[in-house]
């Protein structure tokens, strides 16, 4: 089954590259059904913080938060298909 991503605005180099592995990208619409959100925040400012709080409606429980901030595309893709941010050994 394919991963359903929402990716901040101005993210668009990590959207590029997820779609080219196969990742389908989903638009902003908050209705929609996703299963990973992907933002940049450096812990202090989450401009869009009413965005991240409201992730929890009817479509869209058990939502994966990565945060890119430092990241590459591999860790970000194993993040995804692992539900992790690290093995744990």
């Amino acid at each position: 089954m394919t991963q359903k991503i929402l990716i901040q605005n101005g993210l668009d180099e990590i959207k590029l590259s997820l779609e080219k592995i196969g990742y389908d990208i989903v638009t902003t619409d908050l209705n929609e059904r996703y299963d990973v959100f992907i933002y940049k925040a450096d812990g202090y400012d989450i401009d869009y913080y009413n965005q991240i709080t409201s992730l929890t409606n009817d479509n869209n429980e058990n939502v994966l938060l990565v945060n890119a901030k430092g990241k590459t595309i591999q860790e970000i893709d194993y993040i995804i298909k692992h539900k992790t941010y690290s093995s744990l050994f």
